[in-house]
Order: C-alpha cells, then structure tokens, then sequence
C-alpha cells in the first residue's frame, strides 16, 4: 500500500468519526445498541463522543435515543449504480431514490427508522467530511413521512436541479 493511499484512508476514517459522532449527537442517541458497520465506540462521562471505523462498510447501526424510543440508522454512499437499502423500503420508494442517483451521484442518503413512521433525511454532499458541518436536517425533509408522494416531490427537485446544472455544465464548454 503506499503513503498515498494510507493518507487518504486515513482521512476517510477520520471523516467517519465526525459523521458518525456528528450523527449521534443531532439525532440525540444515547446507547449504541447494535452496530453492524465495524465500530469502536468511544464514551466520555456515559454519553458517546466519537465512534471509530475501522473498515470502510456503509454506516448501519442501531441505538436507543435520549427519550427511550429506539432507532435505526443507514448511511449508504450513492456512487452505486443501485442502493442496497433495507428491506423496509417499498420498492416505489427504493425506486424513486435511485432515479435521484442517476443524476446526482454523490449524494448520500440517510435513512432514519424510528417508528413507525419511517422518516428519511437526504444528505446532498459531494464531500464525505462536509458531514460534520453541514446541517443534514433539511427542513422540507425532517419533519416528513417517507410516502411515495413525498419522496416523488423531494427527489424529483433534486433531479431536476441537478439535470439543469449538467445541461448548463455542457453549453460551458
């Protein structure tokens, strides 16, 4: 392996813990309780403040939030051609996300199961570190339920804009 690609891994692995700490924190989870992604989770005073990855598999855990209720999260990268997303999802719905990748390849997508109901954040970032700064609540998104009406809406903004900006990218040239 060389230095290169040690740095870069680093990076991401570094990444992973302000995403994942970052997530933590907005969404108020206080106990990991599963956690398929290999994870070493740090505690300072009982409260989680930072998670190490330690292989490069999609974020995947479960946890029990600040009020009791439990939770589960998917961070899934979208460079895929599909999205292997959970078994929950209709398949309208794992359908209408994958039309979105189509045209904005490096989006994340969020899943949020505490419920019922299902709720989904859709995270469009380019870079994996923007996660710990950017605020990945969109408030079209937060406060609504994954229907096929709704995600038809959210996704098809996000296609539309992003087929304007390739359109606009090719007359540039």
């Amino acid at each position: 392996m060389t230095d290169v690609t040690k740095r870069n891994r680093g990076r991401w692995a570094e990444a992973r813990v302000e995403q994942c700490a970052a997530l933590m924190e907005r969404l108020g989870i206080a106990t990991l309780t599963k956690a398929a992604t290999p994870v070493r989770v740090q505690r300072k005073a009982g409260k989680i403040v930072g998670a190490f990855f330690t292989g490069h598999a999609s974020i995947d855990f479960s946890g029990v939030l600040s009020d009791g209720s439990a939770v589960h999260v998917e961070v899934k990268s979208t460079t895929a051609k599909t999205l292997p997303l959970s078994r929950r999802v209709s398949v309208t719905q794992r359908a209408a996300l994958n039309e979105a990748l189509r045209w904005t390849p490096h989006v994340y997508v969020l899943a949020v199961f505490a419920g019922p109901p299902l709720r989904w954040y859709l995270l469009p970032w380019a870079d994996a570190r923007a996660w710990a700064t950017a605020d990945p609540m969109r408030p079209e998104v937060a406060d609504c339920v994954a229907s096929d009406l709704f995600l038809r809406g959210v996704v098809q903004s996000d296609v539309d804009e992003a087929k304007a900006r390739r359109s606009a990218e090719g007359r540039g040239r």
